[in-house]
């Protein structure tokens, strides 16, 4: 995501993402969000530690992470949002963690 206007400081910025896991096997959950300046160097980045879900235990019921970056000044410009996961199987294919509803909100 570019952002255009680099010299305001902005408020707040924010990502709520849901995910959840598969009932037939464990799945594993990770996101990386930096904030960038204009030579895509990071201002913040968060990175939690990677989630594993089991469906014996989890009940492949959703999940909510969020963050929101505050104080991080002025001279962003980009935010580099990259998430995913993979099943504890292995199996080839598209298998893994379902994720949905995953966005960044900027507040000015």
């Amino acid at each position: 995501m570019r952002i255009t206007d680099a010299n305001r400081t902005h408020k707040n910025s924010g990502i709520p993402i849901w995910f959840c896991g598969r009932t037939d096997c464990g799945s594993t959950y990770q996101i990386t969000v930096t904030l960038l300046d204009e030579n895509q160097e990071s201002i913040a980045e968060f990175k939690p530690e990677t989630v594993t879900l089991e469906p014996e235990s989890d009940g492949s019921s959703w999940r909510e992470i969020s963050h929101s970056f505050t104080e991080y000044g002025p001279g962003l410009r980009f935010i580099c949002f990259e998430h995913g996961g993979q099943d504890t199987s292995y199996w080839d294919g598209w298998f893994g963690v379902r994720v949905t509803s995953s966005s960044v909100t900027i507040d000015s």
